[in-house]
């Protein structure tokens, strides 16, 4: 893995920019909320996607991605707000929080 998606994802979480990631084979541009780790140690975004393609079609929403499939990734200087709600509950996959939105 090339260093630093774990440091990119926490320095997008913290300064509230967006990421561009290629993810399965499609760009996507996301909201990064939080950074964790699953009970089987995989590196977990919960993000929410704003544009680009997806397997399930929804081009817009909340997305889990696995870090182990990213492939490629860079921060934008879009910012976001940060203001969308209820994401705490979507956070059971990931055993432990390694950054969150403030």
């Amino acid at each position: 893995r090339p260093m630093g998606y774990k440091e990119i994802i926490t320095d997008a979480i913290s300064n509230r920019l967006c990421l561009d990631v290629r993810y399965k084979n499609r760009l996507r541009r996301v909201e990064p909320y939080v950074l964790g780790k699953a009970a089987d140690g995989k590196l977990l975004l919960l993000c929410y996607q704003i544009s680009g393609g997806s397997e399930s079609g929804q081009s817009a929403g909340w997305k889990m991605l696995s870090l182990a499939q990213l492939q490629a990734i860079e921060i934008t200087p879009a910012r976001f707000a940060g203001g969308r709600l209820a994401y705490g509950q979507k956070t059971k996959a990931m055993q432990t929080i390694l950054a969150r939105l403030p």
